[in-house]
């Protein structure tokens, strides 16, 4: 039962991530700052890491195009 409520636990991390990265990225876009892309990376990272990934996806992003 334990194990279902981590597997549970990371799909909504990732649903709700993919969400959040869709949203982000909108409002992004709008002020000229290039987003994140969704690929298998971005959502393990969700999954795993929760709110701190998002942070740090985005942190990644802007960094790099500096």
């Amino acid at each position: 039962m334990k194990l279902f409520e981590e597997l549970l636990s990371v799909i909504e991390r990732i649903i709700f991530g993919i969400i959040g990265v869709w949203g982000a990225n909108k409002i992004l876009m709008a002020a000229g700052i290039g987003g994140v892309g969704l690929n298998a990376v971005t959502l393990t990272v969700l999954g795993m890491l929760g709110m701190p990934g998002y942070f740090l996806l985005y942190a990644v992003s802007i960094f790099g195009r500096m």
